[in-house]
């Protein structure tokens, strides 16, 4: 799957978002620098394309759906794709991320600021 990009991007995983998003906000950091992303996807800059959050067979537990919606109204404030991947995908996750992921990663280039 990786071959088939025009670009060479890095993977990062597990990353928190107060390492990729600058928030001035006090608050505003205090909220994202505790929330962790599965994967982060950067241009050959290291600027941050997307994110790709598995939503796994136990994900939705306890306050699961406010962190996650904390997370992707952050990330997409930062002009950063969100890419939320399910238990159920898994299977086909070449297809998914083929259809899904591969035209934000084309159109995002290796200079993206």
């Amino acid at each position: 799957m990786c071959s088939n990009f025009k670009h060479r991007f890095y993977v990062y995983p597990q990353l928190t978002l107060g390492e990729i998003i600058v928030c001035t906000s006090g608050n505003g950091h205090s909220a994202i620098n505790s929330k962790r992303v599965d994967f982060c996807i950067a241009n050959q800059s290291f600027v941050p394309i997307a994110v790709i959050e598995y939503q796994g067979l136990g994900h939705f537990q306890n306050n699961a759906i406010i962190r996650d919606t904390i997370k992707q109204k952050a990330v997409q404030k930062a002009h950063i794709h969100y890419e939320p991947i399910y238990a159920e995908e898994i299977n086909s996750i070449d297809s998914v991320l083929e259809v899904r992921l591969k035209p934000i990663l084309e159109n995002a280039g290796p200079k993206r600021f």
